[in-house]
């Protein structure tokens, strides 16, 4: 199992920009592809998928769930962290801070993907996605999650 803090990629910035940016997460529980973009996740172990810049307006995302994860009870939530458990395991800060389970979960696509943190980030705001349940062996969801950010 990975430790945390791991050496997180930077948020991108560039110098004199004015301009909506994203992260795309790709899921895939079967065969992911990484030349296409797919990862596969370990239910229980966050996995960092990018960080919004600081100064940044987070908007609304998108979402489009090809096939609904099987298993027993799975969750799929796209948060904020890592910090530590008492036993100092790696759990997520705020584990649906952009995208709720519910949402992600629900077969189609879904143009208004929100959470508790959309609007301002004052702060470099590392992303998460973490799966839960157990037993996945199938599900497939593309996460784009937008936010403007400006450089003078």
């Amino acid at each position: 199992m990975a430790t945390y803090p791991k050496i997180l990629k930077p948020a991108r910035t560039y110098p004199s920009v004015n301009a909506i940016m994203g992260i795309n997460f790709h899921y895939k529980a079967d065969n992911p592809d990484p030349t296409l973009g797919a990862v596969g996740l370990t239910a229980g172990v966050p996995k960092h998928i990018g960080t919004i810049p600081g100064g940044s307006i987070v908007l609304a995302g998108f979402k489009h769930t090809i096939a609904v994860p099987n298993g027993t009870t799975p969750t799929l939530e796209i948060g904020t962290g890592p910090t530590k458990d008492a036993a100092g395991n790696p759990v997520v800060a705020d584990p649906d801070a952009f995208a709720t389970s519910a949402v992600l979960m629900a077969s189609g696509v879904n143009a208004a993907v929100v959470g508790a943190l959309n609007g301002f980030v004052a702060q470099d705001t590392p992303v998460f996605a973490l799966l839960g349940g157990t037993g996945t062996t199938t599900g497939e969801v593309v996460v784009v999650l937008q936010f403007y950010t400006q450089k003078d």
